[in-house]
């Protein structure tokens, strides 16, 4: 590597700006390595391979386009502190970029003089094995020999040392079948007969059988032959398991061959069936391709095209005061690996890539169907869509735009119209005997508090006094997201027409809020006596300093709890609170009526079985979380049943840590996935939902399977949403059945799965499942094996959970459910159930006993054992997990990107020995061997629990209320400033 690589002023200015002292360092050690101190070693060594036209005749297509690979093998335990690459190519050929470049590498379009090679350097060694790959464009008038020579730079502790030169020899420009010689006739064997040839030898060919001709050829016998390279035109890599078909007028005449793990074919001798061929390439995810004459001889580079895959949906997005969280459907597909995320500032038609940016869309992409944006800057408005990728390298156009989120802003909002004379929902018939118990309920809401851990929320707002009575019993309940904080609130008439309403929620652990939707329900006498259809105002006060209006006050920066702790900033939505109105909330089928029948069609509408209707959002979305599912098919249930859609108070006041935990406990044991959920955080117990199938779905055609969806921790779970794919021509559902535990819930799903290859599940019931243990079977769906049989690769793509008050844990919540993939079968897709361990599908009948297992007959000596059908990369894709336990996310987060993995779930405990923003642990587990692209999830440390002892008092008046308990301890942080007058303040005691 010479020294002008870290000379020019493209390095500087790239890296210059932004680099750290971790970064300074090893470009200073490469720095060292380009001044000299060479010693030949053979720590590292590499393997080049090159593809492309007429490459295994060691010749090359002029105006074609070749693909360099580049494998790096670490031979030592020691460290590699730099490494760098150098690859000379003969003059005029240019680099066209290609996959797992590194931070320092040419400009694409670079063309070589044919002196100075190409050089490359990363900032961070990767982990080893690893496989660069360079795409390289020959020029139309190259001709005559030309050389392709590479050797790896790196360093140890001392000088520069440098690896084995790998080089590739052309014997010159490949120009067809010379002028003259009879059709068919291989490239370089010379029309007419030697002089001397024996009589009866047939023109052409030189008496005498050439060594390494295959045995049993007849001296003499025309040898007819046909070989090739299959590569994915997509990632340029060679495609292994592809079956290719030799036939002369559309019929087969020889045995098939399967492409090997370099994506190689041969005939060696095609003997007396005579040119020109036709070539069919087929293979599952791939779309067939037919190849068109053929003539003997040949060596044929075929691109095989990944097959079609769909643009995902549009994305949702939940804007919170530090992030954008985003969030997404699955695509329907069976083979889909991951998806990518983009972003643009609104009003710029630029779309950037989120994850991994620098990568090709089919690398680098995210595992899962949610991303944390924390690149966010505050009061810019964004926009996100999602792009997914198959595991055969396909890549779609980008989905629809997500709506417009703006960064470093928490929204609160009201609903856009509570309408209380309608019979649903908002009306809240505390006995429906009684008309002088029923209350109107208008919730709180928020677009997301995923990233609030709260020590204290005030919600201050206005009401309209002619719509409503009594408001010295007004009420306020939790929400399924702020269960256990304690809340006090109190309603003063202004004198305005309007009363001024004032909730106060302290969170005795400062604990996380997870979710997105309502936060608390004001619940108050509407006037029934009103027969117009008027609306009036639902309004929330801004923050004016002075401790009026929405405050949320927050510890996630600080770690402290203190009256100066700055507000987070946010947004508020105004709604309305109408005598009636146009849609029902709860009335999901747009009937009329609040009935079963709409806790039945939320479930239908959720599986795409209905298409819905102009209301459905406002009817259906009870949690108003944005989303109309399995909570809300809950919520109806319970509502239409008499019980309550809010979870219940605190049994009394917290007089202590041990009494709180006993109230967290309580909560818990009543059904609350958020409860369960603080507790796991305040005990460090196992709270997590992990859902997985029993097996795989694999067999013979005709075979029936049953395979359950199994889950971990369900107790407090009263619906769930699912989604299952899986290959749509080798299997085929029969039947879909609830579990023993889940029996007794609604269930609904798709009838058109069998032709999408996609099954939706959704069920949801009144009361939690209330079964404790592992692997609890939630659904039963029986499959019947179809087509050729074999592995219709069932994954379960996407799993939903609620609780019955509609909590839906995402993102970092402990409870949101983690999907535990099926361990992917060696043998490769579609190979057929008994298959011996390693075999390729599609290996020809005759085989030889004792070929190696999982070698193709034909496949080069030094081919890897258990190559298997897919991409067909080889052994070198997989990568060393990284250890980051005990580094900061920051250092946790480069070193697992620098080794080609993706970051995953990040969520945060407590650790009583673990510092603060430091990582307690990591799955995969350091040193496990993964495929590149692999999730690795992160657990951070919040630091040690934060334990605080509560006494509040009793008293009915603004001098000896809770409330000023509240204050002294610090918890609300001064926000109430309480009007001099009596009130009944309430309290969840």
């Amino acid at each position: 590597m010479s020294k002008k690589l870290f000379k020019t002023g493209a390095f500087s200015k790239q890296y210059g700006k932004n680099i750290g002292i971790p970064l300074l360092l090893t470009v200073l050690l490469l720095i060292t390595i380009t001044r000299g101190y060479a010693q030949t070693s053979n720590e590292i060594s590499i393997v080049q391979g090159v593809f492309g036209d007429a490459v295994g005749l060691n010749q090359y297509v002029p105006g074609s386009t070749i693909n360099i690979n580049i494998t790096f093998n670490k031979n030592t335990s020691g460290t590699i502190t730099a490494l760098g690459l150098t690859c000379l190519l003969p003059a005029g050929w240019q680099y066209q970029g290609g996959t797992n470049q590194p931070p320092i590498a040419p400009t694409v379009g670079t063309i070589s003089d044919g002196t100075n090679p190409l050089e490359f350097g990363w900032i961070f060694v990767p982990s080893f094995p690893f496989t660069l790959s360079m795409n390289i464009s020959i020029p139309s008038s190259a001709q005559g020999p030309a050389q392709i020579q590479s050797q790896a730079l790196y360093r140890l502790t001392g000088g520069q040392l440098y690896s084995n030169i790998e080089t590739f020899n052309f014997t010159g420009e490949y120009t067809g079948t010379p002028e003259g010689a009879p059709e068919g006739t291989p490239e370089g064997v010379v029309e007419g007969t030697p002089e001397g040839t024996p009589e009866g030898t047939p023109e052409g060919v030189v008496e005498g059988t050439p060594e390494g001709t295959p045995e049993g050829t007849v001296e003499g016998e025309t040898t007819n032959t046909v070989q090739g390279v299959v590569i994915n035109s997509i990632s340029r890599k060679p495609v292994a398991g592809v079956t290719v078909k030799i036939s002369i007028a559309d019929k087969q005449s020889t045995a098939p061959v399967v492409t090997d793990a370099n994506g190689q074919f041969s005939w060696p001798n095609l003997g007396t069936l005579n040119p020109p061929y036709r070539l069919d390439f087929t293979k599952r995810k791939y779309k067939p391709k037919t190849v068109q004459p053929v003539n003997a001889g040949a060596n044929i580079l075929v691109e095989l095209e990944p097959g079609n895959i769909q643009v995902p949906s549009k994305p949702r997005v939940y804007s919170g005061p530090r992030s954008v969280r985003i969030a997404w459907d699955t695509n329907p597909e069976y083979n889909i690996a991951g998806y990518n995320v983009y972003r643009r500032v609104v009003g710029s038609p630029v779309w950037e890539r989120l994850n991994n940016p620098s990568a090709q869309p089919y690398e680098g992409y995210i595992a899962g169907l949610e991303y944390e944006d924390k690149t966010v800057q505050p009061s810019t408005y964004y926009q996100y869509a999602i792009q997914a990728v198959s595991d055969v390298s396909r890549y779609t156009a980008l989905s629809p735009a997500s709506e417009q989120a703006k960064g470093q802003f928490l929204t609160v909002f009201f609903p856009d119209d509570v309408a209380y004379k309608d019979p649903g929902l908002y009306l809240w018939e505390k006995d429906p005997q009684d008309p002088q118990q029923t209350r109107v309920r208008i919730p709180v809401n928020s677009k997301s508090v995923y990233d609030v851990s709260a020590t204290s929320i005030q919600i201050d707002a206005e009401l309209p006094a002619d719509l409503l009575l009594d408001m010295d019993n007004m009420e306020v309940e939790p929400s399924g997201i702020t269960v256990g904080m304690m809340i006090s609130a109190n309603a003063i008439y202004t004198g305005a027409g309007v009363y001024n309403v004032r909730i106060a929620a302290a969170g005795v652990e400062g604990g996380s809020l997870y979710g997105s939707g309502t936060l608390f329900n004001i619940l108050a006498k509407p006037n029934l006596s009103l027969e117009d259809t008027r609306c009036a105002p639902l309004h929330l006060i801004p923050d004016d300093g002075a401790g009026n209006g929405v405050i949320l006050y927050d510890v996630s920066n600080t770690g402290e709890i203190n009256s100066q702790t700055k507000p987070l900033d946010l947004e508020l939505e105004d709604g309305q609170l109408c005598v009636t109105g146009g849609c029902i909330h709860g009335d999901a089928d747009n009937n009329k009526l609040v009935e079963a029948a709409d806790a039945q069609y939320v479930l239908s509408y959720w599986v795409k079985k209905v298409p819905g209707n102009e209301c459905i959002m406002k009817s259906g979305d009870i949690n108003l979380d944005g989303l109309v599912d399995s909570a809300d098919s809950s919520l109806i249930q319970r509502w239409l049943a008499g019980k309550d859609i809010t979870p219940p108070k605190q049994k009394g006041l917290s007089k202590s840590y041990d009494e709180y935990l006993q109230d967290i406990l309580w909560l818990a044991d009543a059904g609350s996935l958020s409860a369960e959920a603080i507790l796991a955080e305040m005990e460090k117990s196992d709270a997590a939902v992990n859902v997985q199938l029993s097996e795989a779905l694999t067999g013979e055609p005709g075979t029936q399977k049953t395979i359950s969806v199994l889950a971990d921790n369900v107790a407090n779970i009263s619906g769930f949403a699912m989604v299952l794919n899986f290959d749509k021509d080798l299997a085929q559902v029969d039947s879909v059945e609830l579990g023993p535990s889940a029996s007794g819930l609604e269930l609904v799903y798709n009838d058109d799965a069998n032709s999408s290859g996609s099954l939706r599940i959704s069920a949801a019931g009144e009361e939690n499942l209330g079964t404790k243990g592992d692997g609890i079977e939630l659904v039963n769906i029986q499959f019947t094996m179809i087509g050729n049989g074999g592995n219709a690769e069932l994954v379960l793509a996407q799993v939903r959970i609620n609780d019955i008050y509609a909590h839906v844990p995402m993102f970092n919540d402990p409870k949101a459910p983690k999907i535990i993939s099926q361990e992917p079968t060696p043998e490769g897709e579609g190979t057929p159930e008994g298959t011996p361990e390693g075999v390729v599908e599609g290996t020809p009948e005759g085989t030889p006993e004792g070929t190696p297992e999982g070698v193709v007959e034909g496949t080069p000596e030094g081919t890897p054992e258990g190559a298997v059908e897919g991409e067909g990369e080889p052994p070198s894709n997989k990568v060393a997990v990284p250890d980051v336990v005990g580094k900061t996310e920051e250092e946790a987060r480069s070193a697992i990107t620098s080794a080609g993995l993706v970051v995953g779930k990040v969520t945060q405990e407590y650790s009583d020995k673990v510092p603060k923003g430091k990582v307690i642990r990591q799955a995969p587990t350091a040193g496990t061997q993964v495929d590149r692209g692999t999730a690795v999830d992160l657990v951070i440390s919040k630091g040690a629990k934060r334990r605080f002892i509560v006494s509040c008092g009793s008293g009915t008046t603004s001098d000896s209320s809770h409330i000023a308990d509240m204050l002294a301890l610090g918890l609300v942080s001064g926000l109430l400033l309480l009007r001099w007058r009596k009130v009944t303040p309430f309290m969840n005691n």
